[in-house]
Parts: structure tokens; C-alpha cells; sequence
């Protein structure tokens, strides 16, 4: 090394670890509160007003149904088809983050319901920004764990089998830390895991968007694609029931 020049620091953490994107979100965080961000990106559902109420408060019930309807088309499948053929090793319990549980937690406990009925053991993992009383009533039922607060500022401890997001962190991510916080979500996959988020709510998503998401998986090993929600149309999205567009990501 000349004389005089110091040495060159380096992030000591792989580029390809759910740790090193967490503390780049981190970063682009640290001078800002992340519930202010969170408000001021949500302003544009103002737009969707009628009659003195913001449409979107089919979120509290949202179900099984709804998210079924959104991801079959990219999936091939249904959701809980495409759940039981993640490989895990028997005996493991299916390890599921759900990225914006709602007010009622109603897909997570309907999806619950359903991989019983199959046998399946599973565990839920409930993000929620601001959860309902409703809903921390279901920890240890339903949930396995809830995670309060903003989901940028969260590193998920263990890999999980699948997340799923309709409208949730992903989709409100602060713009600067959204590429790195749906990188973080995606290396925290086990491998042959998945991961499909319903976009539209509070993400511009034009051709550019998709481009360079599906790039950046793909220079990384990931499978990756956007489609659209089955039975999309304007007239059924208006309100905001359905995302415009939904991702898959599968970690190979």
C-alpha cells in the first residue's frame, strides 16, 4: 500500500444477505421518521375518496379469497397449492411472513385454517404497522409472532418458507429504500422459498419498475416476474380491492 493512503473500508457483510440490505434501508432511514414517510407516500389515496371515505377500507376484511384472486394467475395455483409444495424437511413447520396483516388479521387466519384442514403445521409471522387490538389478540392462535412498526426497520431472525404482501410494506416502502428492503424480504427466503406482493397502492408500477426489479433478481439468482391479478380490470380496481400488478419471486 503507498505511503500516506489509508486503507479502504469495506462492509464486512455479503452483498447477498438479507443483514446487508437491512442496514443499507437502514441508512437512507436514519434522517427521517419512517412513519411520517409512511403518511406522506399514502397522501395519493386521497384521490380515492367518495362520499367523505378513503376506499380502502375493504382492508379489514380482506381474505383468502381476495388474495387468492390476486395471485392464482402468476401462480398457476392456488395460494395454499402453491404453499405445500415449498420443499422443507419433514416435520419443519411451513414458515410464512404476511406482510400487512389488516385490522382482522382475516387472511392470515383463514390461511391458517386452511393448511390445517391439509395437516400442514405452519407459522405466521404478522407484520403490521399499527396493529388492532383484534389483531395482537391472535398471537399464539393464529400468529406465531407480530412484528409492530415499520416493516423497513425489521430483520426477519430466521429464513421463512414464503411471504406474502398485498398492500403492505413492500408496496408503501419509502421509495430510496424500497429496492433494498424487498432484496432484505427476498434473501430472507430458505432456499426454493417464495415471495408475491400485490403492488398498485402505494407503488407507481410502469414498465421501467418492472424492469429493473425483475433485472435485479435475475442478476442474483432469483426467479422473477410481475403479472396481473386474475379478473383485472379498471372497473373492478377502482376502489383498490385487487393490486394492478402482482410479483413472484422464487429464491432458486
Amino acid at each position: 500500500m503507498a505511503k500516506g493512503k489509508r486503507p479502504i473500508k469495506r462492509n464486512p457483510i455479503s452483498h447477498d444477505t438479507p443483514e446487508y440490505h437491512h442496514f443499507k434501508a437502514l441508512e437512507k432511514l436514519d434522517r427521517a421518521s419512517a412513519r411520517i414517510l409512511f403518511d406522506d407516500h399514502k397522501i395519493h389515496l386521497l384521490i380515492r375518496e367518495r362520499g367523505g371515505n378513503i376506499i380502502n377500507s375493504w382492508e379489514a376484511n380482506r381474505g383468502y379469497r381476495i388474495y387468492n384472486r390476486s395471485f392464482k394467475a402468476i401462480l398457476g395455483k392456488s395460494i395454499v397449492d402453491a404453499l405445500r409444495v415449498i420443499p422443507r424437511k419433514e416435520g419443519t413447520p411451513l414458515t410464512i411472513i404476511h406482510d400487512g396483516i389488516g385490522e382482522k388479521a382475516r387472511f392470515s387466519t383463514e390461511l391458517k385454517s386452511k393448511l390445517n384442514k391439509l395437516k400442514i403445521s405452519s407459522r405466521i409471522i404478522g407484520f403490521s404497522l399499527e396493529p388492532s387490538p383484534e389483531a395482537k389478540a391472535k398471537v399464539g392462535t393464529v400468529l406465531w409472532r407480530l412484528v409492530e412498526g415499520p416493516a423497513e426497520k425489521h430483520l426477519p431472525k430466521k429464513p421463512v418458507d414464503a411471504i406474502i404482501s398485498e398492500f403492505g410494506s413492500i408496496d408503501y416502502a419509502y421509495p430510496k429504500v424500497q429496492k433494498n428492503h424487498l432484496l432484505k424480504l427476498a434473501y430472507s427466503l430458505k432456499k426454493g422459498g417464495i415471495l408475491m406482493a400485490g403492488l398498485g397502492g402505494g407503488t407507481i408500477v410502469d414498465k421501467r419498475f418492472m424492469t429493473g426489479v425483475v433485472k435485479a433478481f435475475q442478476k442474483r439468482g432469483f426467479e422473477a416476474r410481475f403479472g396481473k391479478p386474475k379478473l383485472f380490470s379498471p372497473l373492478v380496481n377502482f376502489s383498490g380491492t385487487y393490486p394492478t400488478f402482482v410479483l413472484f419471486v422464487r429464491r432458486k
